[in-house]
């Protein structure tokens, strides 16, 4: 998200550095050694998709 201000720039670029090295931790002291090899993407596919079924009631799809 790049802008004209360089203060929101560093500020956007800290925020996605904290989330990345909180990331990093969790994998580290939380996880399987075969989960810690994982990037972000395949973490979030692997790990955090959770199956659903589609429900029509009442002409609502939940």
């Amino acid at each position: 998200m790049p802008t004209q201000s360089f203060a929101a720039n560093e500020i956007d670029l800290l925020l996605k550095l904290l989330a990345y090295n909180l990331f990093e931790r969790l994998k580290h002291h939380c996880c399987d050694p075969i989960h810690q090899s994982y990037a972000i993407q395949r973490f979030r596919r692997e790990l955090f998709r959770c199956a659903g079924a589609f429900v029509n009631h009442a002409r609502r799809i939940i």
